[in-house]
């Protein structure tokens, strides 16, 4: 057990995607720990590698209400991911306007002549 703050340095381990913590104890029962566990992060620092999913950019003035796109230029391809990236709706925008056929919590990729604008 620390009752300090802990350095972690994990730029050794090379390529990292994601970060697990776990907490035990020796004193369980049958519906799991019978004493409180607390865990603390502060101040994570990560560093991009370019390598991953959708690139981010506020190059766009592009917005969302509901599930219709706002602000486009004819031409900007559009793809609707969700927040587990899977790829469910892509399509061109034809005018200033668009609607896409999903709801709900989404990243909205918008790429443009100009670069790349991630909307969620």
């Amino acid at each position: 057990m620390s009752k300090n703050w802990e350095w972690f340095d994990l730029s050794s381990l090379g390529k990292v995607s994601y970060i697990q913590f776990t907490m035990e104890s020796t004193d369980t029962g049958d519906y799991g720990m019978n004493t409180s566990a607390y865990f603390c992060l502060d101040k994570l620092t990560v560093e991009e590698t370019g390598t991953s999913g959708i690139a981010h950019s506020t190059t766009g003035k592009a917005y969302r209400s509901g599930n219709k796109l706002y602000n486009l230029n004819a031409g900007d391809k559009v793809a609707v991911y969700s927040l587990n990236g899977a790829l469910q709706y892509q399509g061109t925008a034809t005018s200033a306007e668009m609607e896409i056929p999903v709801n709900g919590f989404y990243l909205i990729k918008i790429q443009s002549k100009t670069g790349v604008q991630v909307l969620k």
